[in-house]
């Protein structure tokens, strides 16, 4: 039952799709389109037209009419398109007099007669004896309507809410592992900057002594390792990795900030080269500060510091 159950939370949302698909097929098949009942009306619309005119003639052209030629048109025009006129004689003759009085090119006085005239055929119309039973619709069909609309109404809402509610726990479940794979990412680059800044820093101790490497762990120094000699500061050290191929030029200015405050020479320890903005930032750098160059020295080449740092005092 608990498998049945998660099975059914899990696939929730493609059965309502499926329901949904079947409902919308249920609508298009029984219920007639918007566009059939706009025909529909544009055809009750001319027959109409064709009656009025009819009419009109008849009674401009002083031929006697009554309700039961009146009615004959309209039984005729319905046979003729297969539809139900929908207006009955008496309101069929108002239109045609409303239509005589708008007729501007008629003179005034013969409009009136003409109305007068459809009136005296209003009056011979006899009253309609309403059928016993009739009904206007079957009221089943409406409650079957009204029942099916609204079962459509919360099956799309169920629906709506099941597609949101996956979408929302796959965004999340999606995010958590985004985080997760950069938090992985970025304890992998510290650990390797960290590991990084370790080689050098007992690379110095080797070659210097431990006793003339201070680091920044140790005292705010501004760099990552401070060598002295005779406890005068010789020459700093700033290790930077980065998992890319290329330095940019951003560590390059901070480099030749700290060298120009600090006064002494600074080493840039990396495992990647610069990239072009960069070394030639570097090379401008080093021209412009006096006694307090700064250098760029390979991870590979740092047991050959001394060597370096000597041949360019």
């Amino acid at each position: 039952m608990k498998e049945f159950l998660s099975w059914l939370k899990d696939n929730l949302s493609h059965m309502f799709a499926l329901v949904g698909i079947l409902l919308t097929i249920y609508f298009s098949i029984f219920y007639v389109p918007q566009y059939s009942e706009d025909i529909r009306l544009k055809r009750i619309e001319g027959i109409n037209s064709e009656l009025i005119s009819t009419i009109q003639e008849l009674a401009y052209n002083k031929h006697k009419i009554d309700s039961h030629d009146i009615e004959t048109l309209i039984e005729g025009k319905e046979l003729r398109d297969n539809i139900e006129y929908p207006y009955t004689v008496d309101e069929l003759l108002v239109q045609v007099q409303e239509t005589f009085l708008s007729n501007r090119f008629i003179p005034l006085e013969s409009r009136k007669d003409l109305v007068e005239a459809i009136d005296t055929v209003r009056e011979s119309i006899e009253p309609a004896v309403p059928v016993e039973g009739e009904k206007d619709e079957p009221t089943n069909f409406k409650w079957l309507s009204l029942f099916a609309a609204g079962m459509g109404l919360v099956v799309s809402m169920f629906g709506s809410f099941s597609l949101y509610s996956s979408a929302k726990k796959q965004r999340e479940e999606e995010v958590d592992e985004r985080v997760v794979a950069q938090k992985e990412v970025f304890q992998h680059r510290i650990k390797r900057a960290f590991a990084l800044e370790e080689f050098v820093g007992k690379k110095l101790e080797s070659i210097y002594g431990s006793e003339n490497i201070e680091s920044e762990i140790q005292t705010d120094i501004g760099v990552d390792y401070l060598v002295r000699e005779d406890g005068r500061p010789k020459f700093g050290v700033e290790v930077k990795f980065t998992d890319t191929d290329l330095i940019p030029l951003r560590t390059i200015n901070q480099v030749g900030k700290i060298a120009k405050d600090f006064g002494y020479p600074v080493v840039l320890v990396t495992n990647a080269a610069l990239t072009k903005n960069a070394r030639s930032r570097f090379e401008k750098i080093s021209n412009e500060i006096k006694n307090s160059n700064i250098f760029l020295i390979s991870v590979d080449e740092i047991h050959n510091i001394s060597e370096i740092m000597k041949r360019n005092a």
